[in-house]
C-alpha cells in the first residue's frame, strides 16, 4: 500500500498525457517528480524536508549469483528462492548511469553521525553502497561516527547458508565479509563500529520459541570481528517492553539512539582508536557495472505485444478463454526477468491439445508439453491448464526446447546385441543443415551443449551418439534443454534436475575421481545457461 501511495503521488507531479515511453526517454521527469512526491508525503508524516530520499532515482534491478553459478534477476524472485546454496555475489544493473540527489550527498558530507541501519544484507544495504557516489561521499566524510547496526536474525535465502561450511551458523563476521566482497572498494572508510545486540540478556526460552519458528539469531564472534579491524560493541539495544509483553526481540529505537549518541560523545576519550582501513579488503564487488538494463515498463509492453502476436490453436468443444491464456503466459514470463524476449522468437505460437489427441509417448516422463519443430508450436495438454504452477512448468520447459529450433534432422535408437545377448542401445542424432535450424544457438554452442548432454561426436560432424546400458532411460537433448531451462529459472519446478545437480553441493572425495568429472559437467551446464542461454 505504501508503494502505491508513493507511486500515485509521483504521477501527480508529472505533466498530463505522458506514457511509459516518454518517461523512459526522459528520466529527469521522474527524477524531479520522485523528489517532490517523497517530500510531500514526508511532510504529511511530520518528517523534515529531504528526510527520506532514495540512494538514486535511476531505475535498476538486483542480480544475485549463487555459489553454484546460478544467477537470477529481481529482488522479489531472490527473496522467494530456495536454492539451498549460499549467495556469492550481488550486483545492481542500472538502466543508465545512476543519478544521486545533491541533497543526499550534501547530507552525508555534513553528517556528524552516519548509521547503517539493519536491513536485508544482499537486497538492501549492499546495493545502496554499489551506487558509487554514495560510497564515495561516505568515505570522504572523515569526521563522522560511522556505525553499522548488525541484523538480529538469519534471513532465509540470504544469510542462512555459508560457502565454506554449510553446517555452520551465520555470524557477524560472515556479514562483514559479504560487505567486503560485494561493495566496490570494500568497507574501508564506510564504517568502523559494529553495534550488535547482546543475546546473553535474552532468556533462553525466548530463543527457543524463535528457533521453533525457524528464526536463528546472528551471533557475534567478537575476536574474529576485531581481527578484521572493526570495533564490535555488544549491548542490549532491544526493547525490554516488547520482550516482556509479547516475548518479541526487536530493536528499541530510543535506546539505540541513546547508545549511538553516547558513542559519539565518548568515542575520542573511551573507544579504542582503530584505523579506518587496517587489513580489510580494499577491492570488493565487480569493476564493470551494467548501465544497459531494460526499463521494466517498456519490457512489459514489449512482452505483451510479443505474446499477443503468437498464434493460438485451441481444441474444439473445450471452452478456453484465449485472452486469459495470453495473460497467464505474460505473467509467467514477467515473473522471470532472466528470460530474454528473444527466446520467444523461435516459436510461432501455442497449441492446447485435448487428451485423446495427445501425440507423445509418456513412457519415460510425465511432462505434458513439448516444442514441435515441424510447425514451431509449443504444445500443451489441456488438463495442465487446471493448475497454474503446472502450466508454468510445462510452458517454460517447452519454451526452453524451442531455443534448439529445428536442429535435428533425424534421431533413432538401435539395439546393441553381441553373441545373441542384448547389451543395450545406441541413441543416434543427426543435425539438420545449419541454415534451416532457426535456433537460438550457433553451431559451436549447440555442439557444446550436446557434449554436456553426454552425446559423443563421430567422424561426421553432424552425427552424435550415446550408448545406453540395458533398459536404462536417459534425458535426450531436447528434454534436457527444457528441464535445464526451467530448473535454472526456479529449481523448485524441476526436482529431477535438482537431484542431479545436488552432487555439486557434496564435498568432493579423492577416492572417487568420477565424482569430480560429474561435478565439472554439472558446473559447465550451469555456466552454459548463465553465459549463453540467459546471458
Amino acid at each position: 500500500m505504501g508503494n502505491l501511495i508513493i507511486l500515485a503521488k509521483v504521477y501527480q507531479q508529472l505533466p498530463a498525457g505522458l506514457n511509459d515511453n516518454h518517461l523512459a526517454e526522459n528520466p529527469e521527469l521522474l527524477h524531479h517528480a520522485l523528489f517532490k512526491a517523497l517530500n510531500e508525503i514526508a511532510g504529511y508524516l511530520g518528517v523534515a524536508d529531504c528526510g527520506v530520499l532514495p540512494c538514486t532515482s535511476t531505475q535498476a534491478q538486483l542480480r544475485i549469483r549463487y555459489a553454484n553459478g546460478v544467477q537470477v534477476r529481481g529482488e522479489h524472485k531472490s527473496s522467494l528462492a530456495r536454492r539451498d546454496v549460499p549467495i556469492e555475489e550481488v550486483m545492481v544493473d542500472y538502466c543508465r548511469k545512476p543519478v544521486v540527489y545533491k541533497q543526499v550527498l550534501d547530507s552525508i558530507a555534513q553528517a556528524d553521525i552516519l548509521v547503517m541501519a539493519p536491513g536485508s544484507l544482499y537486497s538492501s544495504i549492499i546495493p545502496v553502497f554499489q551506487v558509487t557516489a554514495i560510497a564515495e561521499a561516505v568515505r570522504k566524510n572523515k569526521n563522522a561516527l560511522k556505525v553499522l547496526v548488525s541484523n538480529l536474525w538469519v534471513q532465509a535465502g540470504e544469510t542462512d547458508l555459508l560457502t565454506d561450511d554449510p553446517q555452520r551458523k551465520y555470524r557477524v563476521s560472515d556479514m562483514l565479509t559479504a560487505y567486503e566482497n560485494n561493495i566496490p572498494g570494500g568497507t574501508a572508510g564506510l564504517f568502523n563500529e559494529v553495534l550488535c545486540i547482546s543475546m546473553q540478556e535474552v532468556p533462553s526460552s525466548i530463543l527457543q520459541k524463535y528457533a521453533v519458528e525457524g528464526k536463528i539469531p546472528i551471533y557475534l564472534d567478537r575476536e574474529v570481528v576485531a581481527g578484521k579491524d572493526y570495533l564490535p560493541i555488544e549491548c542490549g539495544i532491544f526493547s525490554e517492553r516488547m520482550l516482556r509483553e509479547k516475548g518479541a526481540i526487536q530493536h528499541d529505537p530510543d535506546f539505540l539512539a541513546r547508545v549511538i549518541r553516547t558513542l559519539y560523545i565518548t568515542r575520542k576519550r573511551i573507544l579504542p582508536q582503530t584505523s579506518q582501513d587496517g587489513g580489510r579488503i580494499k577491492q570488493g564487488g565487480r569493476k564493470y557495472v551494467n548501465y544497459n538494463a531494460p526499463v521494466l515498463c517498456c519490457r512489459y509492453q514489449s512482452l505483451k505485444s510479443r505474446i499477443h502476436s503468437l498464434e493460438y490453436r485451441l481444441p474444439a468443444g473445450i471452452k478456453i478463454d484465449k485472452n486469459t491464456l495470453k495473460q497467464q503466459f505474460i505473467s509467467i514470463i514477467w515473473k522471470h526477468h532472466d528470460i530474454s524476449l528473444a527466446h520467444l522468437d523461435h516459436c510461432a505460437g501455442v497449441q492446447i491439445v485435448a487428451r485423446p489427441d495427445w501425440p507423445r509417448n509418456q513412457r519415460w516422463d510425465n511432462v505434458y508439453s513439448f516444442f514441435d519443430p515441424e510447425d514451431r508450436l509449443i504444445k500443451i495438454r489441456v488438463d495442465v491448464l487446471q493448475n497454474v504452477s503446472q502450466l508454468e512448468t510445462a510452458f517454460l520447459i517447452a519454451l526452453g526446447q524451442s531455443l534448439l529450433g529445428r536442429y535435428c534432422r533425424s534421431k533413432m535408437v538401435k539395439d546393441v546385441v553381441e553373441d545373441g545377448e542384448y547389451l543395450g542401445r545406441v541413441f543416434h542424432l543427426y543435425l539438420a543443415d545449419e541454415r534451416d535450424w532457426q535456433s537460438f544457438f550457433s553451431y559451436d554452442q549447440l555442439v557444446n551443449f550436446l557434449l554436456l548432454a553426454r552425446m559423443q561426436k563421430t567422424s561426421n560432424k553432424n552425427h552424435f551418439i550415446r550408448m545406453l546400458n540395458g533398459q536404462e532411460g536417459f534425458s535426450p537433448p531436447g528434454m534436457l534443454m527444457g528441464l535445464l531451462y526451467v530448473w535454472y529459472l526456479d529449481n523448485r519446478m524441476a526436482y529431477y534436475l535438482e537431484y542431479k545437480m545436488s552432487i555439486i553441493k557434496i564435498k568432493k572425495s579423492p577416492l572417487i575421481p568420477e565424482q569430480e568429472k560429474i561435478c565439472l559437467r554439472r558446473e559447465q551446464l550451469i555456466s552454459f545457461c548463465r553465459e549463453v542461454v540467459f546471458a
